[in-house]
């Protein structure tokens, strides 16, 4: 059960309206470019929550604008060019841009960087094409400079083609999903916080200088690695509207203005021999950017309509994506058709499912749906969720999910199914994909006037024995307490994180939180006869409602949140913030640069739990004012023999064991849960696979939850992947999609024991149903939610 809202992105001139915009590879940041009638051209950095970086002076041109901007591949490094020839470069962590002194005299209307970043292409709008080397200081050196004497439209720098190394750990990962590469995103959503890190290159294999560049007449230049210059289309051929890199061969797509789609090798030296045409019968739309995106091998292409059609290469066949809405629900609301945050639930969530039947499509979606003359204007397509996003000149926004080898026998196109569809404010120009701080994909919409960062995050839950809370929407939480009173907190922004005792509620945005406070909950038998007699003659809803009332709302940025007495405990992308209940903040609690910075954390009882981005461990005493640390922090790596990262880990209420749950060295979910003894300084685990090479299946922790009471008690969440068929996990690797095994996804609660004697063992299987999952363990109950 999912969520997906979108913020609107707030400039520091008011009256700014967004002109172009680019996120970061693998940071959570992006850069936008403004202009305003009063203040002119600047251009802006934010974080992932849409919030300007903080500390950093932008660069402001009462009468230019930027025209062209690019990051750095792997650095946070942002370059821009501007409507005058200026080039402004950003560091990440410096406070000024700094000004490349550069030859232009016109305006900038294309940068780029190499795969590697070590080679950076600046081109004007009068063809005068410049090569720069960025060296150790940060110094942009001229390397060459070529006037072409045309307007150039597009530059495509030539890629490395993955090593064998490479190739070698997605075998891995795909080896322990029993070969198939939708099974992790079938079974779980998380995503590695320390992948991008850990991200090097092959010594044998060096950054790729050359590049090609098109013309407006139609000339196609491919520059070397030395910077020399060669023409390898003549002018008679027809402009080249879209070109991009093949993601496995040496080749390149070029969508041209005759709406034609062509294939061509590329031999070493750059020249281009055609291996397929293909003539598109529509108009493609000639947005910048839009027309074409790769998703794996295949092709999306847009072509001037509301129509996507995705072309098999490898199979010479091409398919439209289905555009049926009758699953999504639409119920209009006004408040929710005049904000600006529309919010729309994912088909995962809209099967069997109460809840999502509260979420609402803008009614103007459900209009426009068959409007004839809408048409798409610019598509995008994200590999790590499979996700392809489509926008439209009248602010829709459609989603396609694609499932690799749950089709067996079905056509092709019944691998994707629609998902979502949102409406924002204005024509959507370009859509395009990032990551938040928690590695989930991301969405930026640049719009006619607005821009917006849309994110998709689960249904938000939290149990405790005397009462649950559950989001019903994005602003909306449902309370309920144990004797069946209840009511709905309306926030005033959409919540992205919760937490919840007896006494209080606290809700986040992820910039700002508001808390709560809840009336005693006594039992009803303890209200007295005549509290119940009196409240016989009112009406049914008013006897059962919880009294709640507004405290406080304060800035802080805050990812995940946790509850214990009246301090909130907030984890932020560089700590752990202490408030009080009234927003006051108490403490930090940081990790050193050995340890590497915060990237989870977890609340049970008075047990604080934390780990780092390299593998460290603490957990700490809340009950008292101030936070206590049990034990030196502990490394992972010490720990574990196959380990990258730590998933989740939770300390019991008694604070004697730690419960973890780990990602093997390829970045994979092991399928083991993992027992600390701090004392005795004693590991033992419970594997979630034991007869799997006899049943082919595949499992998966994905939550676990301590009983606050008994400490020896834990509840276990596992989803397993039953393929039917004989193929075994390295043969799979050379069959084809179309004929890969049917599969099963279950879903269980495992109830775990352990002994004085450092003995585990599972005393209990609770099966699920579809779409529910795990909250809470409070013996003799087990909490969660679902349809």
């Amino acid at each position: 059960m999912t969520l997906f809202f979108d913020t609107k992105v707030e400039f520091l001139d008011v009256d700014a309206v967004g002109t172009i915009g680019s996120w970061h590879a693998i940071e959570p940041t992006f850069a936008v470019a403004s202009y305003s009638q009063d203040r002119g051209g600047s251009v802006t950095v934010f974080t992932d929550n849409g919030e300007p970086q903080r500390d950093v002076t932008y660069p402001v041109h009462a009468t230019s604008q930027c025209t062209a901007m690019s990051w750095h591949p792997e650095k946070v490094l942002l370059i821009t060019g501007w409507e005058n020839g200026d080039i402004y470069v950003w560091f990440g962590g410096h406070r000024e841009f700094a000004s490349v002194s550069g030859p232009h005299k016109a305006a900038i209307n294309l940068v780029g960087f190499s795969e590697q970043g070590g080679r950076m292409v600046t081109i004007d709008i009068m063809g005068l094409l410049t090569g720069w080397r960025c060296d150790g200081q940060y110094q942009f050196l001229t390397m060459f400079s070529h006037d072409l004497r045309d307007v150039l439209t597009h530059i495509t720098f030539r890629r490395v083609i993955g090593s064998e190394a490479h190739e070698e750990m997605l075998n891995l990962a795909k080896a322990a999903v029993a070969g198939d590469e939708s099974a992790l995103d079938t079974l779980t959503n998380w995503r590695p916080r320390t992948a991008s890190r850990s991200v090097t290159h092959a010594a044998d294999i060096k950054d790729n200088y050359c590049f090609y560049v098109c013309t407006q007449g139609g000339r196609l230049f491919y520059v070397n690695q030395g910077g020399t210059s060669t023409e390898v289309l003549d002018g008679n051929s027809t402009p080249i509207i879209q070109m991009l890199w093949h993601p496995k061969k040496d080749a390149v797509i070029c969508l041209m203005d005759d709406m034609t789609v062509i294939l061509y090798l590329v031999e070493s030296t750059g020249i281009l021999t055609e291996l397929e045409r293909v003539k598109l019968s529509s108009k493609v739309s000639k947005s910048k950017g839009g027309g074409i995106a790769w998703v794996a091998c295949s092709l999306a292409i847009i072509t001037g309509d509301l129509t996507v059609r995705i072309w098999d290469i490898d199979k010479s066949d091409n398919y439209s994506l289905k555009m049926n809405p009758s699953n999504l629900y639409t119920t209009p609301t006004r408040k929710e058709r005049d904000s600006s945050s529309s919010n729309f639930i994912s088909q995962d969530s809209v099967d069997n499912s109460s809840i999502s039947q509260q979420m609402y499509l803008s009614y103007k979606n459900q209009k426009l749906i068959h409007n004839t003359s809408e048409h798409f204007t610019c598509i995008s397509y994200i590999e790590s969720n499979q996700m392809l996003c489509a926008g439209t000149d009248l602010g829709n926004l459609y989603s396609w999910k694609r499932s690799i080898g749950s089709h067996a026998t079905s056509l092709p196109e019944d691998m994707w199914q629609l998902t979502n569809i949102s409406y924002v404010r204005g024509s959507i120009k370009k859509c395009l994909w990032g990551f938040n701080e928690l590695a989930k994909p991301c969405l930026l919409l640049l719009c006619a006037s607005n821009v917006y960062v849309l994110k998709e995050q689960p249904l938000l839950a939290f149990h405790t024995r005397h009462l649950w809370a559950v989001q019903q929407s994005a602003r909306n939480i449902h309370l309920e307490h144990k004797d069946q009173r209840s009511c709905t907190v309306q926030a005033e922004f959409c919540v992205t994180a919760l937490a919840l005792n007896q006494n209080y509620l606290a809700i986040s945005s992820g910039r700002s939180i508001s808390t709560y406070n809840i009336e005693k909950l006594e039992s009803l038998q303890e209200r007295g006869a005549s509290d119940l007699d009196s409240s016989s003659g009112s009406s049914g809803k008013n006897a059962q409602s919880l009294s709640v009332k507004f405290m406080q709302s304060f800035l802080a940025e805050c990812l995940t949140l946790g509850l214990h007495n009246q301090n909130i405990y907030s984890l932020t992308t560089a700590d752990v913030t202490v408030f009080s209940i009234g927003g006051v903040a108490l403490h930090k609690i940081q990790a050193s640069n050995n340890e590497g910075k915060i990237i989870g954390m977890d609340l049970s009882g008075c047990r604080l739990t934390v780990f780092t981005m390299n593998g460290y461990i603490k957990v700490y005493d809340v009950s008292r004012h101030d936070p206590k640390l049990m034990f030196p922090s502990k490394c992972s790596y010490d720990l574990f023999d196959d380990f990258s990262e730590i998933i989740q880990a939770k300390c019991n209420a008694l604070g004697t064991h730690l419960a973890l749950v780990i990602a093997n060295r390829n970045f994979i979910p092991k399928s083991t849960l993992y027992f600390w003894d701090f004392e005795r300084n004693y590991l033992m685990e419970i594997s979630l696979e034991k007869d799997d090479n006899k049943n082919n299946k595949s499992s998966v922790p994905v939550g676990f939850w301590w009983d606050i009471e008994e400490p020896r008690l834990l509840a276990l969440e596992v989803k397993s992947k039953q393929i039917r068929g004989s193929e075994k996990a390295e043969e799979s690797f050379n069959v084809k999609k179309s004929e890969s095994p049917s599969q099963e996804v279950d879903t269980d609660i495992w109830i775990v024991f352990y002994t004085e004697r450092n003995t585990l063992s599972v005393i209990e299987f609770v099966p699920l149903t579809t779409n529910e999952q795990l909250l809470n363990l409070c013996i003799p109950n087990v909490g969660f939610c679902g349809p």
